[in-house]
């Protein structure tokens, strides 16, 4: 039995993001991704296109077209593309798999759970947020005001000037 990616996608038929999209950073800072970049850096020539344009999403993705931006943003940590076609932001909810990739890890991904006496895989109730917006500043602010209300992240405060005793 094969392994399952379980993916929500978005898609707008107007948008043509040109396989560029942007991740944030723990919520602190906009990443620019381009698809398939990766085996142009790495100058590698890997067969697995999705998994290696895939990468961590801790509070949202965007995509833009000529100064539109189309934003999702998630209340959990996932992995999240737009390589696969312009226009659509692709999340990965949960992924199973029956059998070792080979790549170091000798164990199957297969997270199960008990439900009604049956063993079934693991339940995700992810909330996402979708927002379109008309610069690139409002989606980062976008995306970073709402991990300070989704995630609570500890913050410091410090003064200019340190206390003499």
């Amino acid at each position: 039995m094969p392994g399952l990616d379980v993916t929500v996608n978005w898609k707008c038929q107007e948008m043509d993001s040109g396989g560029v999209f942007f991740t944030d950073s723990n919520g602190l800072e906009i990443v620019r991704r381009h698809a398939d970049d990766y085996n142009e850096r790495y100058n590698t020539t890997t067969s697995q296109r999705a998994s290696s344009n895939y990468y961590p999403v801790n509070s949202g993705i965007f995509i833009e077209d000529a100064g539109e931006q189309m934003i999702v943003m998630n209340d959990r940590s996932e992995g999240g593309s737009a390589y696969f076609d312009n226009g659509r932001i692709e999340l990965m909810i949960n992924r199973r798999g029956n059998t070792s990739d080979d790549l170091g890890n000798e164990e199957s991904l297969n997270e199960t759970a008990w439900f009604d006496g049956r063993e079934l895989g693991v339940r995700v109730n992810a909330k996402y947020q979708l927002q379109f917006t008309s610069s690139r500043y409002d989606a980062f602010s976008s995306i970073r005001q709402r991990y300070l209300r989704t995630q609570n992240p500890l913050q410091y405060f410090q003064t200019s000037t340190v206390p003499m005793n």
